[in-house]
């Protein structure tokens, strides 16, 4: 797992990238990343593209802020990435990741 930012200074926002390995999804073929920049909404949320066994995906977040985060497999398993700058607990007894994109 990886997460890359790259600050865009002319729009005070962040080029996020998020990477998950294949390995870790177990029988999924899909995923996607979840969060509050996307209301936890399944209908908004980007799949992430496989390639050469690394699924990834970028977004465009305003700077400022932190935001919580899991990615969601097809078969309804959510996966938190250990690269993720804190962990906060969440409502459903289970910690969600924290990108935290605070200048």
């Amino acid at each position: 797992m990886s997460i890359s930012k790259t600050f865009i200074k002319t729009k005070n926002s962040f080029k996020v990238t998020f990477e998950v390995p294949k390995e870790l999804l177990g029988d999924a073929k899909q995923i996607k990343v979840l969060g509050d920049f996307n209301d936890w909404n399944t209908d908004k949320a980007t799949f992430m593209k496989n390639t050469k066994g690394i699924f990834k995906t970028v977004k465009e977040l305003e700077a400022g802020k932190k935001y919580e985060f899991r990615y969601l497999t097809d078969d309804n398993k959510w996966i938190n990435d250990a690269n993720a700058d804190d962990y906060v607990a969440s409502p459903h007894f289970v910690d969600n990741c924290v990108l935290d994109l605070t200048v």
